[in-house]
């Protein structure tokens, strides 16, 4: 099973996300695969292919309250990673709260831990990805540097992290939730 933990997005929050796309779409003239509104996400910890027994643990885990407050999440700014040369993939930043997001990720890696399920131990780098290039060349940084779609702000409201299983297929990914945890004031 292939699995993640992820920040959803709100309706509103998902929408403004489709309307800059549509404006970006029409204005980048490179190969792009958008990510579509049932996809979008910010990812927390990126588990990959892991067994059953692992899957179960991770559920186990993340089924749980998390003692933090919830927070208003600001998503603004486009970017491109890699940060040099040909980009490959399209992402809207945070703004704001991203303290908040890196407490998250903490909390879930070391309950991962707990568990038996290695987080893995890249840095996060949170962002929401909103395309993916097919092909790219250098240039396409400097034509995405001209748009300014995502420099309004998003905002967003931060109450439960969910736990993923990614199902990949020819089409786009479907992603099927397993877990979900509050945060509460407790």
């Amino acid at each position: 099973m292939r699995l993640f933990a992820a920040l959803d997005l709100d309706g509103p929050a998902r929408e403004a996300i489709v309307k800059g796309q549509g404006a970006l779409r029409a204005a980048v003239d490179a190969e792009l695969r958008w990510v579509q509104p049932p996809q979008l996400h910010i990812t927390l910890v990126f588990l990959g292919e892991v067994s059953t027994s692992q899957a179960s643990a991770a559920v186990a885990a993340l089924t749980r309250p998390i003692s933090q407050f919830p927070f208003e999440l600001t998503l603004a700014g486009l970017g491109a990673f890699p940060p040099r040369g040909a980009p490959r993939a399209l992402w809207i930043g945070i703004r704001d709260g991203l303290p908040d997001v890196l407490a998250l990720h903490r909390e879930i890696s070391s309950r991962l831990r707990e568990a038996g399920v290695d987080p893995g131990a890249g840095a996060l780098r949170p962002h929401l990805t909103i395309a993916r290039f097919k092909r790219s060349r250098p240039r396409d940084r400097q034509v995405i540097a001209q748009h300014h779609e995502f420099e309004r702000a998003i905002g967003q409201k931060i109450d439960h992290v969910t736990l993923y299983q990614s199902e990949l297929s020819s089409g786009p990914p479907r992603y099927v939730e397993l877990a979900r945890a509050n945060l509460t004031s407790i």
